[in-house]
């Protein structure tokens, strides 16, 4: 499972851009692609990159090989994502697309 979250601050850092202290930096740069993606799109900036990141992670775990992708193929192994509500406490799951 490949589980964001709302008002992720490694994501909101990412969408404002410019330095970032300590480790976190890191992560903006693994998040970066996802906010690139989503800029421009109807809706909240940082949600949508929230959503990408997670859809872009469970591809590229599909897709890993040797082993996760021919798990993946053989049904072997299902990795799905979703976003995770900090207020409610629930999850929405992401759909399964290949």
């Amino acid at each position: 499972m490949v589980l964001g979250h709302e008002h992720c601050g490694a994501v909101t850092a990412a969408v404002k851009g410019g330095a970032v202290e300590g480790h976190i930096s890191s992560l903006v740069n693994l998040i970066q692609p996802a906010v690139d993606k989503t800029r421009g799109l109807p809706g909240d900036p940082i949600e949508n990159a929230v959503q990408m990141n997670v859809e872009m992670v469970v591809k590229q775990l599909r897709s890993s090989t040797p082993i996760l992708s021919e798990m993946v193929a053989h049904h072997k192994l299902r990795i799905v994502g979703g976003v995770y509500s900090l207020e409610t406490g629930s999850v929405n799951w992401l759909p399964e697309v290949d």
